[in-house]
């Protein structure tokens, strides 16, 4: 033997938000209670104004009627998570009838949604899309002749067009003036409209085509999905930029942009003298040299146990006499001074002078 389960649904709030085919919970004759308990929760209505009607169904057994009398109407659970579309059934009992859709954000305001539908006696669909997620209740009104309503479904809002921050997976990192290579992330988002621009920030580039070539300071549009490179440009600044923004997203049909950030560490621009071996040349009785130790590294000379960040310049004696070395600082740092021979970048701390 076989076993046979059978599963009927009129009524119900769910995935779909509400449905409700009024086939239990309504009275059957006139009365002055104004709250209902149908199958998709506690409706409410007007006194005198609702009862259960089957001499007009769309489907089942039972529909909806609204009294031919000024404000006659019935008003849906509340709607926790808000409105996207309502179609509902509608026809009169004779000529042609009238029944407005309202909605609420408080249920006690109520705003008509879209035209007046004006039903003959043969049941007519209806769609109304509101798609606000503020919403909390829906309202059926009825303007013209005993409406019967049948089958209203109201769908949750759906998700408005809307684009995705991203953080790099691998770090950026190069030397002052020299553009890193480039890492990929895609441009996306969800429910979108049109195209997505990215548009990179200052000291950045990307490039649609791959991670060494074609990168640009310009935005560029793509669609939904499109990899795309970004890099530090030559023309950053020495420093550290961990989680920094490097280019942002719009477009789309979205409300707001979407940042595509930096990952947390390892992202940094080295100044072009960092190593000992890319001094910056200094001239005696010259022009001041700047100089920065933002983003620079520390020094692996054997036996330099001072592990802080520096950064190299180099100077060719005129004569033979005292050089005096003159530091100055935009911050509160301590800077230290360190001295070689040369005419090579030392390689540990033999012959080595120091000024603190």
């Amino acid at each position: 033997a076989a076993a046979v389960m059978a599963l009927a649904l009129s009524a119900a709030t769910g995935w779909g938000q509400l449905t409700e085919g009024f086939e239990s919970g309504l009275p059957t004759s006139y009365v002055t209670s104004t709250t209902y308990t149908l199958g998709s929760g506690t409706w409410t209505g007007q006194a005198s104004g609702v009862i259960r009607d089957s001499s007009q169904v769309k489907s089942g057994s039972y529909s909806c009627q609204l009294r031919s009398q000024t404000g006659a109407q019935i008003t849906t659970p509340i709607l926790n998570n808000g409105v996207g579309t309502i179609t509902v059934w509608a026809a009169a009992s004779t000529g042609t009838g009238g029944l407005q859709v309202l909605t609420s954000t408080d249920g006690t305001n109520f705003t008509q949604v879209g035209s007046t539908a004006t039903p003959t006696q043969t049941y007519t669909q209806y769609t109304f899309t509101v798609n606000d997620a503020a919403v909390r209740y829906v309202r059926f009104y009825r303007t013209a002749q005993t409406m019967r309503i049948d089958d209203v479904s109201i769908t949750a809002p759906s998700a408005g067009p809307s684009l995705t921050s991203a953080t790099l997976t691998s770090a950026l990192s190069t030397t002052a003036g020299t553009a890193s290579t480039g890492v990929s992330f895609r441009a996306a988002g969800s429910n979108l409209t049109g195209s997505i621009t990215v548009t990179p920030q200052s000291g950045y580039e990307i490039s649609t085509t791959s991670a060494s070539s074609a990168f640009s300071s310009s935005a560029a549009t793509v669609s939904s999905g499109t990899t795309v490179w970004v890099r530090f440009a030559s023309s950053i600044a020495a420093g550290t930029y961990n989680g920094a923004t490097a280019a942002v997203l719009s477009g789309g049909g979205a409300s707001s942009s979407a940042n595509i950030t930096l990952s947390a560490s390892g992202n940094n621009v080295s100044p072009a003298n960092d190593l000992s071996s890319a001094p910056t040349s200094i001239t005696v009785n010259g022009a001041a040299v700047n100089g920065t130790t933002a983003g620079a590294g520390y020094s692996t000379i054997t036996g330099d146990a001072n592990g802080k960040f520096d950064v190299w310049f180099s100077f060719t004696a005129p004569e033979q006499g005292t050089v005096t070395l003159t530091t100055t600082s935009s911050t509160s740092q301590d800077l230290d001074i360190e001295a070689w021979p040369g005419p090579s970048a030392p390689t540990s701390t033999t012959n080595q002078s120091i000024t603190d």
